[in-house]
């Protein structure tokens, strides 16, 4: 009669149970000599330090764009095997960017652009996300770029016509909608991805399209006068310059589109550097800290070549309106401010510390950084007038 059993058999005695059947056995086999554990893969990686302790994910942009390339500067600069690792990735947007450093586990450091924050709020999207979102540095701006057809003369031109706004949800079209409005210019605005966009405009099929890239973007290299497309000028006002600030795209810039000694006024908006605003106390803050320490410390070399050349903008001091800068970027500039040589230097003025940022702004105690900021912008844009009244057109 079968006994049930508490356990289930293991296998050397079900292969035994089998012999068994199978026939008499003449003698029993030897009992296996006991050995000594061993260690297995698991246990030795649970030895070693844990990667994830030494790796920061950044979110950045598309191939063509200027987030990507700051990715992989700062791979190429900063990866110390055992000590840090930047693991570049592709992102979608600025929008898409917030909610990969909110909710994707693997994602530490985003670029976004600066407007993306109001934009944010304005929308009604991610409640709260101003307490959980910081910045740990403004890093350049990024170009307003208004690539048309021949035809299309004047910003008016493109009433209830085509215009691409890049993906929608990207920083392009956040950027192209505010722009747009503030402009009082109505639209139809499509939202193909800028290289699918790019060939539709070349066959006319749309009246214009946005980007918003640190110039020169690579998007655009390979354009040229026989594509009959150019880049309208997108002039500052005192709308505009309340959100963006002046700029301009030159010959050096777009060689094949724009004339030896030309230029084509246009505007830009701050690219940050952000990321969840962790506590102190925790593992993930702890990372991000240590992520500071090598990139701030190390900013000089990243402004130089053959690094993009938009480092040459990161100012590292400068502040962000609406933005609170994450604690442990925040004690470092005032470490490196006590300890740089010119720490005495007149307030309002950037100085070089002798270890560390090659830029970081003694900002005084002169007014709010709001304040600030806002008069900073009205005095670019007084100069850009001045300069426009100036030349003749």
């Amino acid at each position: 009669m079968a006994v049930r059993r508490r356990y289930a058999m293991a296998p050397v005695a079900i292969a035994a149970l089998g012999m068994a059947l199978a026939g008499p056995v003449t003698a029993a086999p030897p009992a296996p000599a006991p050995q000594a554990p061993v260690s297995t893969p698991v246990a030795a990686a649970a030895q070693a330090p844990d990667v994830n302790d030494t790796t920061v994910g950044i979110v950045s942009g598309t191939v063509t764009g200027t987030y990507v390339q700051f990715a992989s500067d700062l791979s190429n600069v900063l990866d110390n095997p055992g000590k840090l690792r930047i693991l570049g990735v592709l992102g979608k947007g600025s929008l898409q960017n917030v909610e990969d450093i909110l909710r994707v586990r693997g994602i530490d450091v985003g670029i976004v652009q600066s407007d993306v924050l109001a934009y944010i709020k304005k929308q009604g999207l991610f409640p709260g996300v101003e307490n959980r979102l910081q910045y740990i540095t403004k890093l350049y701006n990024e170009e307003f770029h208004l690539l048309v057809s021949s035809d299309v003369n004047s910003l008016e031109d493109l009433n209830g016509k085509k215009v691409n706004f890049g993906l929608q949800g990207s920083g392009i079209a956040i950027t192209s909608s505010i722009v747009f409005d503030l402009l009082k210019i109505k639209v139809q605005p499509t939202f193909d991805d800028p290289s699918a966009a790019l060939e539709k405009l070349k066959r006319g099929e749309i009246a214009a399209l946005t980007g918003v890239y640190g110039k020169p973007a690579k998007i655009f290299e390979g354009l040229k006068s026989q594509d009959n497309i150019k880049f309208l000028p997108v002039p500052p006002n005192l709308d505009l310059s309340k959100v963006y600030f002046p700029s301009m795209l030159t010959a050096t810039d777009y060689p094949a589109m724009i004339g030896q000694g030309e230029s084509v006024d246009t505007i830009a908006v701050g690219a940050v550097m952000v990321v969840f605003g962790w506590e102190r106390n925790t593992w993930r803050y702890a990372k991000v800290a240590r992520f500071i320490d090598a990139f701030f410390a190390n900013l000089d070399q990243l402004q130089k070549p053959p690094r993009h050349q938009k480092w040459q903008e990161v100012n590292l001091g400068a502040k962000v309106p609406g933005w609170v800068r994450f604690p442990a970027a925040e004690e470092w500039l005032k470490r490196a401010s006590v300890a740089a040589p010119a720490a005495k230097a007149p307030a309002n003025t950037d100085v070089t510390a002798s270890k560390g940022p090659a830029k970081v702004i003694n900002a005084g105690e002169r007014g709010t950084a709001e304040e600030q900021e806002s008069n900073r912008l009205f005095k670019e844009f007084e100069v850009w007038r001045a300069r426009k009244t100036a030349v003749p057109q």
